[in-house]
């Protein structure tokens, strides 16, 4: 959440593009994706399905591989909120996914510096973006499915399963919320909302974003990790990222639904992170026997970026007990 005290329907043609990191400036190798796949390969396709953005990662070459799909944040992207974990994973050689295809999702308009969304194009919800997902799945003759998500995006993913449950495998969910808006953080949404639509971003709804990312030192003025996810912030589209603002803030409870749910969650969460709190919600209303919460100390919500190693091998063992690797 956000503390309120803290100051296209066609799909397009794919096109063979650069790193997932392209070049955003937050210091990722080129191609910091490739250990993702575990192999050599360093194909990369940009493909429109809907209006999500979908970069794949790695050869679909019919060899029965594990498709990984990935969701991020809000005012994140796949590049701000997975870039690091994967440079990372890259660096020390951490075979997390191996042998599979990745499929990082970008909300509508969310890639960087993307041209502002057509005032008459329709808000979305949640739940819109769950069905076009399935659109994703559908498109690329996917399975079941390995969902990634973060914040909204484990959100989104939990939307999903519910809905089209027989194409889920398992879900990594970092930093999940799984209950609606409580009425002081659906009022600071709503207002940071209206802002950006009209003006763009502001210095408080930054410093409210920072705050729900990162932990500790790390908000401190000039901390070179706040450097970077503020130059991140500068990089995308404000009238865009508002639409999944308000996506968000008008989210449903969607605790009960979640016992029903028959595949092995992991959930990962920082216990210094403002969605800290909610992660236990959704830890609780698993299924115990299906799911397994990682608390990380100290830790904001963007763990796979604040604890790589530890989030890396909590994922390791995941899919080793889920018999994905």
């Amino acid at each position: 959440m956000l503390e309120p005290d803290i100051g296209l329907e066609d799909d397009v043609a794919g096109v063979d593009c650069g790193p997932l990191s392209g070049d955003l400036e937050l210091e990722i190798d080129s191609g910091a994706t490739d250990v993702l796949v575990g192999e050599s390969s360093t194909r990369r396709v940009v493909e429109y399905v809907g209006r999500l953005r979908v970069t794949v990662v790695g050869e679909p070459d019919g060899r029965n591989r594990q498709a990984v799909v990935a969701l991020h944040d809000i005012c994140t992207n796949a590049v701000t909120c997975f870039g690091q974990f994967v440079d990372f994973c890259q660096s020390k050689n951490v075979k997390s996914f191996v042998g599979s295809v990745q499929y990082y999702v970008d909300a509508p308009g969310h890639e960087e510096n993307a041209p502002t969304m057509p005032e008459g194009e329709n808000w979305y919800t949640l739940e819109d973006i769950a069905d076009e997902l399935h659109k994703v799945v559908d498109r690329f003759q996917l399975k079941r499915i390995l969902g990634l998500g973060v914040g909204a995006g484990a959100r989104v993913l939990l939307d999903y399963a519910s809905r089209y449950p027989g194409t889920v495998r398992g879900l990594i969910l970092v930093s999940p919320v799984i209950h609606a808006a409580s009425i002081p953080e659906w009022l600071t949404l709503t207002t940071s909302v209206r802002y950006t639509s009209y003006a763009g971003w502001n210095e408080q709804l930054k410093k409210r974003l920072l705050a729900r990312w990162l932990s500790g030192e790390q908000l401190v003025e000039g901390n070179r990790v706040r450097v970077k996810y503020e130059s991140a912030l500068n990089r995308l589209n404000p009238f865009n990222t508002a639409r999944l603002l308000s996506a968000y803030a008008k989210r449903k409870d969607i605790s009960k639904t979640l016992s029903k749910l028959r595949f092995r969650a992991l959930i990962i969460t920082g216990t210094a992170s403002q969605l800290y709190e909610d992660s236990l919600r959704a830890f609780a209303s698993f299924d115990p026997s299906t799911t397994t919460i990682i608390e990380l100390r100290g830790c904001g919500s963007l763990c796979l970026d604040e604890e790589k190693e530890k989030s890396a091998e909590a994922v390791k063992l995941y899919l080793e007990g889920l018999g994905a690797l």
